[in-house]
């Protein structure tokens, strides 16, 4: 895994994808399949990425970054709906996950579900703690707000 982590920490892809896949079949870890997904999402291989990440929650159901990965490439390839349900399985696993709010914030906003959204976001600006992120958040939370009015 490790040779794998430096290969695509040098956006040597094709190269990472070879030593994660060695490491599938000597340790079968949930791990490595994250990985075999991370590099075919970032190599814009979403089906293959999606087969990795799934194969990974199937060795450990109870690992959130599986479940997110498997959100952030469905925003990615704009299957909002399928984002949702994985980050809220990662909020189910681990409601200290902060990213997870952040992004499910943002797919329920993409579905101009703005009272949800502006739930989520306020959620995750508690989490926060950069300053300036947490400005923009608020910046963000005003903005929905402003949204939710305009729709009344």
């Amino acid at each position: 895994i490790n040779l794998g982590n430096t290969a695509f920490e040098n956006k040597e892809y094709d190269k990472a994808l070879v030593y994660y896949n060695k490491s599938l079949t000597s340790e079968n870890t949930y791990l490595a399949h994250v990985l075999v997904g991370n590099t075919f999402a970032v190599k814009g291989n979403f089906q293959a990425a999606e087969n990795a990440y799934e194969e990974a929650i199937k060795l450990n159901n109870f690992n959130e970054l599986s479940y997110f990965n498997l959100g952030l490439m469905y925003s990615q390839t704009n299957k909002i709906e399928k984002a949702i349900n994985q980050f809220n399985k990662v909020i189910e696993i681990n409601p200290n996950f902060s990213d997870a709010y952040r992004n499910l914030a943002i797919a329920l906003y993409i579905q101009h579900e703005y009272k949800a959204s502006l739930e989520y976001f306020e959620k995750y600006l508690t989490m926060v703690k950069s300053e300036s992120l947490r400005k923009s958040v608020e910046g963000d939370i005003e903005n929905i707000k402003q949204l939710i009015k305009l729709n009344k």
